[in-house]
């Protein structure tokens, strides 16, 4: 009530101001003579001054409610190359309604220009961390991220499962198939600024033997 009081008395403030400093109704001018603006300019003015107050700041945002860029992106020239942030951004919670490596492609969002996509909150940290890097002379270059279904039954056939000695999880049980998780092809220098720095981003390297495999746990 308090709020709504003060605004209301503000208006009547505004309103005010501007009856004193209204043009007044003036006689017909006669031909030749001239008339002064300087009041209309300060009515004009004070009017605009007195709207500004009730205008919301200008934003812009993409329809995540994200800002499209940063200053560390267009420094990077990341911003000319990453694809703008899409997807409705949804907590893994709520992509559990579709089931381990069944979620679709339109739900998740982009982190790199190559089609590599993870879960909303996973891929906005994976972005700022990606951009960090980069302002740190880091390339953290992504091999794989969101695996369907189908994908993990294929890496499995290919590398084996974790209980036989392999390097992949069965199928319909692997973090990657909840688009949280990511390989990342790391150097000497990229491992550890990864060890370093993932954490203060929610990454961990949850499996052992897997220095590539980072699982966003935030």
């Amino acid at each position: 009530m308090e709020g709504i009081q003060a605004i209301q008395t503000r208006i009547l403030e505004i309103q005010q101001r501007m009856r004193s400093l209204a043009p007044p109704t003036a006689p017909p001018v006669q031909s030749g003579a001239s008339t002064s603006t300087s009041t209309n300019t300060n009515f004009n003015s004070a009017l605009e001054s007195a709207l500004q107050e009730f205008r919301p700041p200008s934003t812009s945002t993409n329809p995540t409610g994200l800002a499209t860029t940063s200053p560390a992106l267009s420094q990077t020239g990341l911003a000319t190359t990453l694809p703008a942030l899409s997807g409705p951004g949804l907590a893994p919670g709520a992509l559990g309604q579709y089931g381990n490596g069944r979620i679709p492609l339109n739900a998740l969002t982009p982190i790199d220009p190559h089609g590599n996509k993870l879960a909303g909150p996973a891929a906005q940290s994976f972005r700022a961390m990606a951009t960090e890097a980069t302002l740190a002379g880091v390339k953290l270059e992504v091999n794989d991220s969101y695996r369907s279904y189908d994908e993990q039954v294929d890496v499995a056939k290919r590398k084996g499962l974790y209980s036989q000695g392999g390097l992949a999880a069965a199928p319909g049980t692997s973090t990657h198939g909840l688009g949280m998780s990511v390989d990342i092809e790391l150097d000497a220098k990229s491992r550890s600024w990864m060890q370093a720095n993932g954490g203060r981003f929610g990454f961990v390297a949850d499996v052992k033997g897997e220095p590539w495999h980072w699982t966003y746990k935030r």
